[in-house]
């Protein structure tokens, strides 16, 4: 079963990749898998990484170059589902954290080209997050809460320190709070905020960003709200228990 959530996943990712590259251009989106440059559809692709490879990365057409996003969102994709379920098994909890890893995959690879975090994608990610955080047995008052506490904080950030993020990750970090509830998803944005900062600094250590420079903030988020699904229990109650043990 394990293999086939990986499967169920690379195709998915696959279906991913189409929504990546057609919702930023606003145009409708097809299923076939077609050449970014010439448009015309590459039959191989239907095959997920396999089909990538066996063209050598290029397009059989026109020979451009096919992003190294395709096979990038696949295997990650695949590598989610296969956790998910390696860590709930055959239930409502995995569906529930399949859909967080889909949603975050989208926003992270359209952030990453287009610098956007589009509203269809925060729309989605609502509409399934408020029925399947019941479902799984969430705490309805915790899914709200965090929801509100995500969205909250970083409109905060945002107003006093005008620019440092765009709207789009606030509308983001509402998603990511209500698939992690509270007090979750303060864990979620701290390992967020941590690991931008972390890369930001590398980047400009290595001379590839300047200090003024922006980066895309969605991909720490969606990370941070992944990493905080599985173990932001775990160190919620660890570090309320290291406080327990000071009094």
């Amino acid at each position: 079963m394990e293999f086939l959530a990986a499967v169920i996943g690379l195709i998915l990712g696959r279906i991913f990749n189409q929504l990546i590259h057609h919702l930023p251009r606003r145009e409708p989106v097809a299923l076939r898998p077609t050449c970014p440059a010439c448009g015309r559809e590459i039959a191989a692709l239907w095959l997920p990484v396999g089909g990538y490879l066996s063209q050598g990365g290029r397009c059989p057409h026109c020979r451009e170059g096919l992003p190294r996003r395709i096979p990038t969102v696949e295997l990650t994709t695949a590598l989610l589902f296969w956790w998910g379920y390696r860590t709930s098994g055959l239930s409502l909890e995995t569906l529930f954290a399949w859909a967080l890893a889909g949603v975050a995959v989208v926003v992270t690879f359209i952030d990453l080209e287009h610098r956007l975090i589009l509203n269809k994608v925060v729309l989605a990610g609502i509409i399934l997050a408020l029925p399947l955080s019941l479902l799984a047995g969430r705490s309805p008052v915790s899914t709200v809460l965090g929801g509100a506490a995500g969205f909250g904080l970083l409109m905060l950030i945002s107003g006093i320190y005008p620019g440092a993020m765009g709207g789009g990750d606030v509308k983001f970090a509402l998603v990511a709070g209500l698939f992690l509830g509270w007090p979750n998803v303060l864990v979620g944005l701290v390992m967020g905020f941590v690991a931008g900062g972390l890369v930001g600094l590398a980047l400009i250590v290595l001379r590839l960003r300047k200090l003024k420079d922006m980066i895309p903030f969605g991909p720490f988020l969606a990370g941070g709200a992944v990493a905080a699904f599985w173990w932001g229990q775990g160190l919620v109650n660890l570090y309320l228990g290291s406080l327990a043990g000071r009094f």
